[in-house]
């Protein structure tokens, strides 16, 4: 019986110093049935001499600095495999990754499920593992069970890239990412409407290592400066799912707690990336107070949508 090919993205952006782990621990598999993808978002860095180095082992992709969104959209589009698994560049998998997940979705998938997220365990600026450190994303889930995605969204495990193996179908069914929105955090893109679409699988199992540097692009930064993507889960949420009449009158509420409510003013009024650059001049409280209330109107509006979601298919 021939195996399905299975195609791994690599996303970069000046990882020139973790790049080459990421690529061998790719072309490492034990899974033979693989192709490698490594999408270069116009670093400035000397990631191209690292990719270069091997040879055709791998499919080099270069582009104009675009974004995440954008280098995933241009690794999905060159992708033949049917499942389609992630990697950053400063992350490592296991050489067991890929054969433990094609395994796991062809015995426990259904034919909803849309992808499985698995551990990573945490290592440092060096590829050493961090003592006592748990994997990461936890999980919430009992084992092997899909998850809602208000579940997970409630309660911040958001899945990272490296940790996401995909159907291709139910990748093209959201596609594309809104490159836009998601300069940084597509993975958050993917996940929540990934598991709007259908069932998620949880895998409690670390199959690679996500590294904690101190550069990393989202992990680490300051509650407040990740107010874009909230504020972009909530517009795309929104946008794709008709659920407008439900929210508005929330947010409004919440930006009045939060004395945000002069017409002139008001970030209702604006366009949506113009909104962003007036509340960046509020201070640090204010963004996080806004941010948790723009978290809680997309679980509402996911609340809305997975509860259409499942009754139309019982």
């Amino acid at each position: 019986m021939n195996k399905p090919l299975v195609s791994i993205v690599i996303d970069n952006y000046n990882y020139a110093d973790y790049l080459a782990d990421a690529v061998a621990s790719a072309l490492s598999q034990t899974y033979y049935q693989c192709e490698v993808i490594v999408v270069d978002d116009g670093s400035t860095d000397h990631s191209l001499a690292v990719l270069k180095k091997f040879g055709n082992r791998i499919a080099v992709i270069r582009k104009q600095n675009g974004g995440q969104a954008s280098a995933f959209n241009d690794g999905i589009c060159a992708a033949r495999g049917e499942y389609i698994a992630f990697l950053d560049a400063d992350d490592r998998m296991f050489p067991n990754r890929i054969s433990r997940l094609v395994e796991f979705y062809e015995d426990k998938g259904r034919s909803d499920t849309t992808f499985i997220r698995h551990q990573l365990q945490l290592i440092d600026r060096n590829g050493v593992p961090i003592p006592n450190a748990p994997p990461t994303p936890p999980m919430i889930s009992e084992l092997h069970e899909p998850i809602s995605p208000v579940e997970a969204l409630r309660k911040r495990l958001h899945v990272p890239a490296s940790a996401m193996f995909c159907s291709r179908h139910a990748l093209q069914q959201i596609f594309p990412i809104p490159e836009h929105l998601f300069r940084i955090a597509a993975d958050a893109y993917l996940f929540t409407l990934l598991a709007i679409n259908g069932s998620v699988l949880s895998l409690r199992e670390p199959l690679g290592e996500y590294r904690l540097h101190g550069a990393n692009h989202y992990v680490g930064k300051q509650r407040a400066s990740q107010l874009p993507i909230e504020a972009a889960l909530y517009e795309t949420v929104r946008n794709r799912c008709g659920v407008e009449p439900i929210l508005r009158p929330r947010l409004i509420r919440g930006f009045r707690s939060l004395q945000i409510s002069d017409r002139r003013t008001s970030p209702l009024h604006l366009s949506f990336k113009d909104r962003l650059r007036h509340l960046s001049a509020y201070n640090g409280s204010r963004l996080i107070k806004l941010a948790a209330i723009i978290e809680e109107l997309t679980a509402t509006a996911l609340s809305q949508v997975y509860a259409t979601f499942r009754t139309r298919r019982t």
